[in-house]
């Protein structure tokens, strides 16, 4: 069997096929393993699992399916969207099994959307504890370009560790990883003994068809036999595919630059059926001037920094547009946004304004002293001197923030920030406040994302679909940002997107291995 790409749906499906006997080669467009996964949070969402309800949760698996057929538009195969209800559970432990991993609750992470029938308020996301992996993952898997500490999700929110802390200088020394990276490291650990054959930095390739099959894939003038699973993350990177596709403009892609859909082209040279592809994993982002991935520009996710108290989010005419502290995917949506009478992208850019006690209390980006610069980050002494250095209109940002500091002294917000269960997560359980004196911020917000959502149409093993309705394409298999998210356009909660990769990446890969 053939895996494309290192993420977690190239990983799980790589380690699916071979416990069932495959004999496995991972092809990696990139230097470095792992993929957009390594960059994550690593989270996964799993409805009516044990570990949540070892925390307190209450849930079960109808509830999970009621909640994800609120968030159906029409967008989704109901089917799918079952199986990963049904079979994520069984994943997880057989990873737990497999890779030595240990999951554990994410405290306080409601799902997004928990006020709609089934939504679970207590939350359904799991994140992997501390995990010790070999030098050779080390080596292997991607470095994280945010720097994050060594630290667990749990542990950042409770601020049971502080940068510095001889437990994580432990921790870096004895090779104890957390996060997207030591769930790829784990995976990759659990590889080894299968003898996975590695390929990193491929690059053109095509697949291998015979009478309408898929035997393997033509890369470098040798033809490698086996069925394939496609798990090249999305298209976000590639400008063509971008303005073909996706609803708005994506002027910040945070995935790695080798997220170029490639295997999307693949999957459409074999008649595959295409599902979601107007949608990604939407965010705000920034760009700091000389940032980096792999030679290309680096965006930095912001996840709930706008949600924090003492700020807001205007677009370019000064005004408020939206609940700053709704999810990040949602809310990155909105950047989007084309105004018709305009008929422009009046959000783009936007800016989060803030004042001295946010910049001071909370980090901005991941990072511990962001400095302005005069770019993305803009200060000044008044409200008009900054209106003047962001180029919007001074009167115009003067009555919006006038108004905002109004709501919040009536507790009741124009777009319902704050009413929330996610809300109130996200601003980090504070009381919403006013923005307060000078000096003012300003951080230039672009429209970026994580990731694609839309691709190859599966069905609820993994298996490629036919744009001509016949059924699967045998022979070809597709996960994670390759494959039409089963969620549609909705993202049910936190890990909603690294859980599919892993659940489909395992079914496909055992479908594949017994093909």
């Amino acid at each position: 069997m053939i895996v494309l790409g290192s993420g977690a749906a190239g990983m799980a499906a790589a380690l699916a096929a071979a416990v069932e006997g495959a004999r496995v080669t991972v092809l990696e467009r990139s230097a470095w393993l792992g993929g957009t996964t390594a960059i994550s949070g690593g989270g996964i969402w799993v409805p009516a699992n044990p570990w949540s309800a070892a925390a307190g949760v209450v849930d079960d698996v109808d509830a999970g399916l009621r909640y994800l057929g609120n968030l159906r538009l029409g967008d989704t195969d109901p089917a799918v969207s079952e199986a990963y209800v049904r079979e994520s559970v069984a994943v997880a432990r057989c990873l737990e099994d497999r890779a030595g991993l240990k999951w554990q609750h994410l405290v306080g992470m409601s799902d997004y959307h928990c006020e709609l029938s089934g939504g679970c308020p207590g939350g359904r996301s799991l994140e992997i504890a501390p995990i010790q992996v070999s030098a050779d993952a080390i080596a292997r898997v991607r470095t994280d370009p945010y720097a994050t500490p060594h630290w667990t999700i749990n542990e950042e929110g409770a601020g049971s560790l502080r940068s510095g802390d001889a437990e994580l200088l432990r921790r870096v020394e004895q090779r104890i990883l957390t996060r997207g990276r030591g769930l790829i490291a784990a995976l990759y650990d659990a590889l080894r003994p299968f003898g996975v054959e590695w390929r990193t930095q491929v690059g053109a390739m095509s697949l291998a068809t015979h009478d309408r099959h898929v035997i393997g894939v033509d890369v470098d003038g040798r033809q490698l036999r086996g069925a394939v699973v496609v798990a090249t993350g999305g298209f976000e990177r590639d400008p063509r595919l971008v303005a073909s596709f996706l609803r708005g403009p994506v002027l910040a892609p945070a995935g790695p630059p080798s997220n170029t859909g490639d295997g999307l082209r693949l999957g459409m040279s074999a008649g595959a059926a295409l599902g979601n592809m107007s949608e990604a994993w939407w965010c705000p982002a920034v760009h700091i001037a000389g940032e980096q991935i792999d030679g290309s520009a680096f965006y930095r996710m912001l996840f709930m920094d706008s949600a924090k108290p003492g700020g807001l989010v205007i677009d370019r005419r000064g005004r408020r547009f939206a609940n700053e502290a709704t999810n990040y995917n949602d809310f990155g949506r909105v950047l989007t946004e084309l105004d018709g009478a305009a008929f422009e992208h009046t959000r783009i850019p936007s800016w989060l304004v803030f004042d001295e006690q946010r910049y001071r209390q909370h980090p901005l980006g991941f990072m511990t002293d962001p400095q302005p610069d005069g770019d993305w980050l803009v200060t000044a002494g008044s409200l008009i001197e900054l209106a003047e250095r962001i180029g919007v209109p001074a009167t115009e940002l003067s009555s919006t923030v006038d108004r905002f500091n109004e709501d919040v002294a009536r507790g009741v917000d124009a777009f319902g920030r704050g009413s929330y269960v996610w809300d109130r997560f996200s601003s980090g359980g504070a009381e919403p406040r006013p923005l307060g004196d000078p000096p003012l911020y300003a951080a230039r917000l672009l429209p970026g994302c994580l990731g694609t959502k839309g691709g190859l149409k599966t069905d609820g093993h993994g298996r490629v679909l036919a744009a001509d309705g016949s059924g699967a394409i045998d022979g070809l298999f597709a996960a994670g940002n390759a494959a039409a998210n089963p969620f549609g356009c909705a993202y049910p909660g936190p890990g909603a997107t690294i859980g599919p990769a892993l659940v489909f990446g395992s079914l496909a890969g055992e479908a594949a291995a017994q093909s």
